[in-house]
């Protein structure tokens, strides 16, 4: 028994499903509404056309080298067309996807570009694989005039800040520009000559089985939620009456949505660009606007007249030029105030209700300019309030103030935001005040959950207002104080001072944070200290750790050239009766992580016979191997496997007599000899010789000299095996290898790969082969239904029994030659005979070359 031996294969079959497997039900939740840029799942609202397919596959149990058994197994993998509902619409597009088994991510890209005299135009340079692009900026040069309340004076601030320029459908004038989608071209106007614009876009990596773009990779058509909306096709040819056309809902199609082997959705999730993106590359909303449209649309929203909102310009100016951006995504159900006060106060903002409308207030307090907007803080005091305004109760003081205690004030704060450039992951942004530790000690708080903040950056600005508000306000002092109707016209987030003799405040600053009528018909105040300098969010830069996000759409690239042969009975075991080819597959790229095998008879119609995971340990010999003695210690093998990015590993003696390191050495026209080695010295990056100890010509093959060049293949589990049926021998077929990546996706198709041919020998009771040559007879015709027996074939070595194999020349569709069959039988040593049929009912001239003849013993 060889220890390549291997028993029958056993069979088993998977039962198969009947329908889609739904885990729970959505009815009646809430549709999600995005702002910005964010992450979601889907929710299935249609399926149909569920269908199995079956899947045949040979698994190796047990033994050494490429030993044991094998299981055959036919499995079902499914689809289904489905409709998938995201969000409400109409959105702008969607970008990457993530599921359990990967990511397929578009990359994003930044490009420079100054428009010249009379205007003009710039294609992209990854134009060929463009898929969106997120907005257009213009570096525009500023020079303002600040005197906030409370700095140390009058200032000029000046520098250059990116603005956002607006996409018309064409002639685009000053600051605006248009885009011809195909061609990733943007056109701009001569009012921008000399300006310098910065594109923002992402694109797709092309791979050897699609263009990279998650929607194509997936076969996925997007609904954007326009309204009206188109009913899908596919629903409106194959299921007439169905097809709705889901006004206003965003939502992803696909007639054949890959189900996998368990009959259920993948779990995807989607990273969806929504309402209101603010643009010039900055994806998420701008807060004022999004507050806005949560108050007044009349489809998803409150939908309140705009009338009832305030001009809120100054709030959305500080949250610009503060780089103060939002991506919320509402997915369940809860109040518009709790909604709207979540998001102003991630903001550092506040809401008010004030002279019968809403009112977007800001707590900066610092002149600050970028991304097109300039803020210019409201912080003059309405009134500077004294003992003969403030209302006395009693003996009472007139301004009472109130103090927490250190306990209660926190001097390190932290923010739970979702990480965009870490696939919306959940991180924690802290922001600490060491002086203040230093002083009383760590304070820290729970993180403050901020799943609207998608940037790292935001999510540190929002935590150092935060903890600048809770440090330095509300560790202040506290204000209370009553005032007459003559000051009805304050409201919270006005500025007044207070001068008090007996606090000793003189012109104090304070801001308003309550106003409540008594029951004397007074104004009860309560107010906050408003030192300068601390509402606006310390501008120094900021990087967060990224953490290790493996690629996993990753192009599996293609295979190299496979080594294919055919073994011979002491490769597979004595006992073996049937015929088996073997092969050795790897990938050109590190990102190969194995392939699906398939044969074809005619490279039309193909079917898959097995799966490979890994790759084979194979490359060339790096200098011509000698014929030698068994054992070899004079000539030495050298190899290189860096096609393979293979290593190998040295054994013993005993492992090379026990064939443990057996390797296959093959010319390329069916000559191979078995070897086995002793030791390998790494010589350079997987490249390796032996010189010690080679055991030669095992399992019966033909020690020869093998050309420098020659194939190299280690035999061992990663070597695929394929048993075939013997009436192929003489036939040529076609393998092709569908490859996929480390983390068995993006696996390529079927019809993008090359096929790789093979004549089938039938070696499986062969030591090697011994002759080859081409017969022929000169223009012979071979009567309808009848057969030429050719005796006494005569060429030395050919033994009795031995086996011959013939390969049909000018088997060539339409000559008639199809029909015509060829045999061959070895009576005697040093003979043999041929065999021509014509079993068809017409007469067949012969070819002048006749058959291919090899021979094998």
């Amino acid at each position: 028994m060889s220890i390549f031996s291997r028993p029958r294969p056993l069979a088993a079959q998977n039962t198969v499903l009947h329908s889609l497997r739904v885990q729970t039900a959505a009815y009646g939740q809430a549709i999600p509404i995005v702002y910005g840029q964010n992450r979601i799942s889907g929710k299935l609202i249609w399926y149909g056309d569920f269908t199995p397919i079956a899947q045949s596959s040979k698994q190796a149990s047990g033994g050494k080298g490429l030993g044991g058994g094998t299981t055959r197994t036919t499995s079902y993998t499914y689809t289904a067309a489905v409709a998938i509902a995201l969000c409400e619409g109409p959105i702008a597009q969607l970008c990457n996807v993530w599921d359990t088994k990967g990511t397929l991510l578009l990359v994003s890209a930044s490009e420079n570009f100054t428009v010249p005299g009379g205007g003009g135009s710039y294609q992209l340079s990854q134009h060929a694989n463009y898929f969106a692009h997120y907005g257009v900026s213009r570096l525009d040069a500023y020079s303002v005039s600040a005197n906030d309340y409370g700095s140390d004076g009058p200032t000029t601030l000046s520098g250059s800040q990116s603005k956002p320029m607006s996409l018309v459908g064409s002639l685009p004038g000053a600051g605006q520009y248009t885009l011809n989608p195909a061609s990733a071209t943007f056109a701009f106007s001569a009012a921008d000559a000399g300006k310098q614009v910065s594109i923002t876009y992402v694109y797709g990596v092309p791979n050897s089985n699609s263009n990279g773009q998650p929607l194509q990779q997936l076969a996925l058509t997007l609904f954007t939620g326009s309204r009206p909306q188109t009913p899908w096709p596919y629903l409106t040819s194959n299921h007439p009456g169905q097809d709705l056309g889901y006004n206003g809902l965003a939502y992803l199609a696909a007639s054949a949505m890959d189900l996998g082997s368990s009959g259920s959705l993948p779990n995807y999730s989607y990273e969806v660009l929504g309402l209101l993106p603010f643009g010039g590359g900055i994806t998420d909303a701008e807060p004022g606007a999004i507050v806005n449209d949560l108050l007044t649309n009349a489809f998803y929203g409150v939908g309140w007249p705009g009338s009832l909102i305030a001009d809120y310009s100054n709030f959305s100016s500080y949250c610009m030029a503060n780089g103060m951006f939002l991506s919320p995504v509402i997915d369940s159900q809860q109040t518009a105030a709790a909604l709207i006060d979540d998001l102003i106060d991630l903001s550092n903002g506040a809401a008010v209700w004030s002279e019968g409308v809403v009112k977007l207030k800001s707590y900066g307090d610092t002149t600050a300019v970028a991304n097109g907007a300039i803020f210019v803080p409201n912080t003059t005091p309405v009134y500077d309030l004294s003992d003969r305004d403030f209302l006395r109760k009693d003996n009472d003081d007139p301004v009472k103030v109130l103090r927490k205690s250190r306990a209660d004030i926190l001097n390190a704060i932290k923010i739970e935001f979702v990480n965009r450039a870490n696939s919306y992951n959940v991180e924690i942004a802290e922001d600490k005040d060491d002086a203040n530790i230093a002083l009383y000690g760590l304070k820290a708080g729970s993180p403050r959950q901020a799943h609207a903040v998608c940037d790292a950056a935001v999510a540190k600005k929002v935590a150092n207002h935060r903890r600048m508000r809770s440090v330095y306000i509300d560790g202040g002092s506290a204000y209370r104080f009553t005032l007459g109707w003559q000051y009805i016209l304050l409201e919270p987030m006005d500025l007044v001072t207070i001068t008090d003799s007996n606090l000793g405040l003189s012109r104090h600053p304070v801001r308003i944070t309550s106003i409540k009528e008594n029951d004397g018909g007074e104004l009860d105040f309560e107010a906050e200290e408003f030192p300068w300098g601390t509402a606006t969010p310390t501008a120094y830069p900021y990087s967060a750790g990224a953490g290790f996000a493996p690629n996993q759409q990753a192009d599996p690239g293609g295979v190299n050239p496979p080594i294919i042969f055919e073994p011979n009975n002491r490769l597979t075991g004595g006992a073996q009766t049937g015929y088996e080819i073997w092969i050795g597959v790897s990938g050109l790229s590190s990102n190969w992580g194995g392939c699906n095998v398939w044969i074809s008879l005619d490279n039309a119609t193909y079917r898959r016979i097995g799966t490979i995971h890994g790759a084979a340990r194979m490359g060339v010999l790096t200098a011509a191997l000698a014929s030698g003695s068994d054992p070899d210690t004079a000539n030495t093998l050298s190899v290189d496997l860096s096609q393979s990015f293979g290593t190998l590993s040295s054994g013993s003696v005993a492992d090379a007599d026990n064939w443990r390191t057996a390797c296959l050495i093959y010319d390329g026209s069916g000559n191979y000899e078995v070897l086995a080695y002793q030791t390998m010295t790494l010589t350079a990056p997987n490249r390796y010789t032996s010189n010690a100890y080679l055991r030669r010509g095992a399992f019966s093959t033909p020690i020869g000299a093998h050309a420098n060049g020659a194939q190299f293949l280690r035999l061992d589990e990663a070597v695929f095996d394929w048993s075939y049926d013997p009436t192929l021998i003489g036939q040529t077929v076609y393998f092709k290898f569908t490859s996929f990546n480390k983390f068995e996706l993006m696996e390529q198709s079927l019809a993008n790969v090359s096929a790789y041919t093979y004549m089938v020998l039938g070696q499986s009771t062969s030591t090697g082969l011994i002759h080859s040559q081409v017969v022929g007879f000169s223009g012979k015709t071979l009567a309808a239904g009848s057969y030429i027996d050719v005796n006494n074939f005569s060429l030395a070595g050919i033994q009795a029994n031995d086996q011959v194999a013939v390969a049909p020349i000018g088997n060539i569709a339409g000559t008639g030659w199809d029909t015509v069959s060829v045999t061959a039988q070895v009576p005697a040593a040093g003979q043999f005979n041929i065999i021509i049929n014509n079993p068809s009912g017409v007469a067949k001239t012969l070819p002048l070359q006749l058959f291919t003849l090899r021979y094998f013993h």
